[in-house]
């Protein structure tokens, strides 16, 4: 159920019949049908206010970041997550990490999607340090490569988390407080899982991940539908869009409309084609833009016989400028205001 549906006006529960057997007076039911339409107006009300003031929360690598939005002279500035709260008013918070693949937003996003450390590493002897740091490899060896530290916790004891370039995939821990070394050894207790999830539970989420290891379409799948599963209710994914070396005849290309379509199958109404959004003629009217004349060039309506972003739209050759985020987040909102969400 959404959080967004108001309930129906409850009946006046029935009365009970008097000593003598007679039943309510009018006055009664009619005081009783008052009292019960005002505690549902009033629940509805606060549903309706709950809806609006739900957050946003954004996951993804760098398009989900508006990475190169700053790139278009002379137009205001947009990104994603402030261009969301001014349509939809409401707060939207961005967790996107450029360079980020599938497997590190899963991490940062699912509490099942915990690192598994490995404390037998140079002498560890399997504690959690008393304070500072240490530099351990993984278990999977599944990393976030992006370097970003991420807040979680090992068996209930805050540590931050991130990646270690040019240590053959190793990670450091840091402790947030200093306390007492703790035992973990080996086990489901030596694992680092993200305060992420909890922390922005309740939120509508938009997902726009896999973009970077978009070649690897099993795991780019796979990892997509962990993060849906973690919130299925109120998560929207994002499909991805053909970026400006994406061109026919090249394997994003093709990768890129074979993810697209398994997340059409696979989310149907919590799914946005991204890439149809951004080549759709109507788009370009938007009334901001509309003096630019979007597409309107040769070359222009050639990337859009190809299924692919104007030229107009571009940051540089892997992200959108300022009209393309502009272009994404009034689609976002149209469709989330569609599902009923806001």
């Amino acid at each position: 159920m959404t959080p967004h549906a108001a309930g129906r006006p409850r009946r006046p529960a029935a009365l009970s019949s008097t000593a003598a057997g007679h039943g309510p007076s009018r006055r009664a039911v009619l005081a009783a049908t008052a009292a019960a339409l005002t505690v549902s107006a009033a629940g509805a009300a606060a549903t309706q206010a709950t809806a609006v003031e739900r957050p946003i929360v954004l996951w993804g690598s760098s398009s989900a970041a508006s990475y190169a939005s700053s790139i278009t002279d002379g137009f205001r500035v947009v990104h994603l997550d402030t261009e969301l709260a001014k349509q939809l008013g409401t707060t939207v918070t961005s967790e996107a990490t450029p360079a980020a693949r599938s497997p590190e937003i899963l991490m940062a996003r699912s509490e099942k999607a915990a690192a598994r450390l490995d404390f037998r590493y140079m002498g560890a002897a399997g504690m959690l340090p008393a304070s500072g740091t240490l530099v351990l490899p993984t278990l999977d060896r599944r990393v976030p490569e992006s370097g970003r530290s991420y807040p979680g916790t090992i068996d209930g004891v805050p540590f931050d988390l991130r990646y270690v370039p040019g240590t053959h995939r190793k990670v450091e821990i840091r402790r947030a407080s200093a306390g007492s070394s703790v035992h973990v050894g080996v086990s489901a207790r030596s694992r680092w899982v993200t305060d992420l999830e909890t922390r922005h539970r309740g939120s509508t989420h938009l997902l726009w991940m896999g973009k970077n290891n978009i070649g690897d379409i099993d795991r780019v799948l796979a990892d997509t539908r962990a993060a849906y599963d973690v919130e299925p209710q109120s998560t929207l994914v994002l499909g991805h869009w053909k970026n400006f070396l994406d061109t026919p005849g090249t394997a994003a290309y093709s990768q890129v409309d074979t993810v697209n379509r398994a997340y059409a199958r696979e989310y149907g109404a919590q799914y946005l084609d991204i890439n149809a959004v951004l080549t759709d003629p109507q788009r370009w009217q938007h009334p901001e833009l509309r003096r630019y004349s979007i597409g309107s060039t040769p070359p222009g309506r050639q990337r859009a016989s190809w299924g692919m972003a104007p030229l107009e739209l571009k940051g540089d050759n892997y992200h959108l400028n300022r009209f393309g985020y502009l272009i994404v987040a009034t689609a976002i909102a149209e469709k989330l205001r569609a599902l009923g969400w806001y």
